[in-house]
């Protein structure tokens, strides 16, 4: 995160706190969780099968202008805990590779992995990347650039290659984005072309997208709500519904019939978070039943344990989150 946002948060905490309440927050610690140091930034997370096993991908990047920079796909042994960062080739030359939200789908027959990438550079501009995933190896395939990636968060892609992508705001400015544009934020979906257009508007800071069975599942951090949408054949949404109420949620992954989330619950603590990472924030975990919409709370913390939560996951037994900042995912046993 460049130093211009870091100051502009700065100054929205301020004012967020005189127009806010202080929030309280029972977070009974979790037993005994631990910390698996990945990298950077591990802002997304998601489960790869790789020779019959499964093994989780991080989307790590560095957002401190005080710290080294650090861009990486990371690979993480569930066994062993072991890591790997995943060895790219085929960037065309002068690419700017900065991952967040990121994707995997199977395309022709090929692992694709989708990644929203941040340039961030004077003109703001970001783009999506598309990877052929081979063992290690992540070959580049193409890069989707477009008028209306104008603050991506997530990537969902689908099975023909199209891809949906939320923004979380509808500029760069981020106070009044978050104070006087509220609904600035859209949901944006491109065929395999690159050929782009809302699919829907006027949303409280989109967050987490993911996909099954010809339907699109949204989180939202503002508008307390957890969208289902069927998916037309032109990649068109109808049947909107709202599946939760759950405030401050980030990314989704599937768990069998329910959709893990990442909780923010107190966003002043996250903004805060955002400028110092000694200032805890709470990570809440949230199990929803795709059927039913019935929520099981998995994780609470103040945010000693870990700050910013923002991709959770199950696997073998076990919950892993992580985080936009620190350098490691907490595994913690269910």
């Amino acid at each position: 995160m460049n130093t211009r946002i870091l100051s502009l948060s700065a100054l929205l905490i301020v004012i967020v706190s005189l127009l806010s309440c202080n929030k309280e927050n029972n977070t009974p610690e979790q037993s005994s969780p631990e910390r698996i140091y990945i990298g950077r930034g591990p802002e997304d997370i998601l489960i790869d099968e790789h020779n019959g096993n499964p093994r989780i991908l991080a989307s790590c990047n560095e957002r401190s202008e005080n710290r080294p920079a650090f861009s990486a796909i990371v690979a993480l042994d569930p066994v062993t805990n072991a890591t790997r960062i995943l060895s790219r080739s085929g960037e065309p030359e002068g690419l700017i590779f900065n991952p967040h939200g990121f994707y995997l789908q199977t395309v022709g027959g090929k692992k694709q992995l989708y990644i929203v990438n941040h340039y961030r550079t004077d003109d703001n501009l970001s783009s999506i990347l598309v990877y052929e995933l081979k063992g290690d190896e992540l070959l580049f395939r193409k890069e989707y650039q477009h008028a209306l990636m104008i603050s991506p968060n997530e990537v969902c892609a689908l099975p023909d290659g199209g891809f949906y992508f939320t923004n979380d705001m509808g500029g760069d400015n981020m106070i009044y984005e978050q104070l006087l544009n509220k609904y600035g934020g859209s949901l944006v979906y491109c065929n395999s072309q690159g050929d782009c257009r809302y699919a829907e508007e006027k949303l409280a800071f989109p967050n987490g997208l993911e996909y099954r069975d010809q339907q699109l599942y949204l989180a939202t951090t503002r508008n307390q709500a957890l969208y289902r949408y069927d998916i037309q054949a032109d990649g068109s949404l109808i049947n909107k519904y709202k599946l939760s109420y759950i405030n401050g949620m980030d990314n989704l992954r599937w768990n069998g019939d329910r959709l893990i989330v990442a909780v923010h619950p107190d966003e002043i603590a996250f903004v805060k978070h955002s400028v110092d990472e000694r200032s805890h924030s709470p990570s809440w975990t949230y199990a929803i039943d795709i059927h039913t919409g019935k929520e099981q709370l998995l994780y609470k913390n103040g945010g000693a344990e870990i700050s910013g939560g923002s991709t959770a996951l199950v696997l073998d037994g076990y919950l892993y989150i992580s985080q936009v900042f620190g350098d490691y995912l907490l595994k913690v046993k269910l």
